[in-house]
């Protein structure tokens, strides 16, 4: 053999060395990721993993299995221990996340929720939707307060009517934020009213306000119910996170005649209600202080109600979604992921059992490897699938 071709023998087995090396890296990565999805307790392992599997879990899988194949092919060739151990994490990457993903599409699909898996490898970032009109539904402080209106595109005197309440810790977001969702619902043939309200600073909490304005908004819908093509008969009040105790309490209030809309007209019963990783116990939430990349659940919450439990026992209470459970309550949907890093799981399934306790029709949808806001980041993500078709699964209850 001559020199030359020792040269590029040399260089071929560096090559192949550096190629299976990089596929072992990647299946680790691809495996770290699916332990911290499916394993709490790992600090950021975790968070990253249940927020990564939702949205990206086929290409977990479409990752680890050019590793799992490079490494068996190699198995015949040099250096065989390099080999092996990359057939070994590809192989178990591969596997985790097969099994991962149709866990994660057994259990939505057990709520009545679909996913389907070609779409999911859709990762495109949502593209804005146009609301069909912005209408000014109250002025507060000088501050004109909209809701942004998406129509069906069928021919109806009244629509089935889904109000939207935006999360963000009360502190942020907006009612043009997931407008591609909004239209979404839209096509289904619901009309969706997608509402702001007054957010808290930190030298203004918006405790008091933003219910009162929330309430306003379902009054203001039902004084506009005809021009608008409202059905007040089927309207049902939805929001995630913060947004979905707004929504809970506005619903919950409603039905005993605890919403306070501090404007005129009546706050119309809802029919139902859906709640996304809501915050119900705002007070645990600040005690427990959990962190989701900079968002702090003690931060939020004490800029929405102005400190802490201690200082303001009586506000906590007042936003407290069990302070409204009862047994006039309308039918309640939670959509809850279980490995949420921001607000403790235990806290909504607490709610949910007191919630049943009293004769209220509450569904919890548990949501595995996910964490809070598992549903953004892309509309054909597994999680924005899932949230949004187990939420029309809920609907089409009212729909006739």
């Amino acid at each position: 053999m001559g020199s030359s071709d020792v040269a590029s023998q040399w260089s071929g087995q560096r090559f192949w060395r550096s190629i299976l090396t990089i596929s072992l890296v990647l299946a680790l990565v691809v495996l770290v990721v699916e332990i911290g999805a499916a394993v709490t307790g790992l600090g950021v392992a975790s968070a990253a993993g249940a927020l990564i599997l939702p949205l990206a879990g086929p290409y977990l899988v479409l990752a680890a299995v050019p590793a799992a194949i490079l490494g068996l092919v190699g198995l015949r060739r040099l250096p065989r221990l390099l080999a092996a151990a990359t057939a070994v994490f590809g192989l178990a990457a591969t596997a985790t996340g097969v099994v991962m993903v149709l866990t994660f599409i057994a259990a939505v699909g057990g709520n009545g929720g679909t996913v389907n898996v070609l779409r999911a490898l859709d990762l495109g970032s949502p593209v804005a939707a146009t609301a069909d009109a912005y209408e000014v539904y109250r002025i507060a402080e000088g501050e004109e307060l909209t809701m942004a209106v998406f129509r069906p595109d069928d021919d109806q005197a009244s629509w089935p009517t889904l109000v939207i309440l935006h999360g963000g810790g009360w502190n942020s977001g907006s009612n043009s934020g997931a407008t591609a969702d909004d239209r979404w619902y839209a096509d289904q043939g619901w009309l969706v009213l997608n509402v702001e309200y007054r957010l808290a600073t930190e030298t203004s909490p918006t405790w008091a306000q933003a219910p009162q304005d929330v309430a306003c908004a379902l009054a203001w819908t039902a004084r506009n119910a005809e021009r608008l093509g409202v059905d007040v008969d089927r309207l049902v009040v939805a929001g995630e996170s913060a947004g979905g105790n707004l929504a809970l309490n506005l619903a919950y209030g409603a039905a005993t005649g605890q919403a306070t809309p501090n404007c005129s007209g009546e706050v119309p019963v809802p029919a139902g209600v859906v709640a996304s990783y809501p915050v119900v116990d705002p007070a645990a939430a600040y005690r427990a202080d959990t962190h989701l990349g900079t968002v702090s659940s003690r931060a939020f919450t004490s800029e929405y109600v102005g400190g802490a439990p201690s200082q303001y026992p009586n506000r906590y209470i007042a936003i407290s979604s069990a302070t409204y459970i009862s047994p006039e309550a309308p039918p309640t949907l939670l959509i809850e992921p279980n490995h949420d890093s921001l607000i403790a799981p235990s806290t909504v399934t607490g709610f949910a059992a007191a919630a049943a306790s009293a004769g209220v029709d509450v569904t919890v949808a548990g949501i595995p490897f996910a964490n809070h806001a598992f549903d953004f980041g892309a509309t054909g993500s597994m999680g924005n699938q899932a949230r949004r078709t187990l939420t029309a699964h809920f609907l089409e209850r009212f729909e006739n």
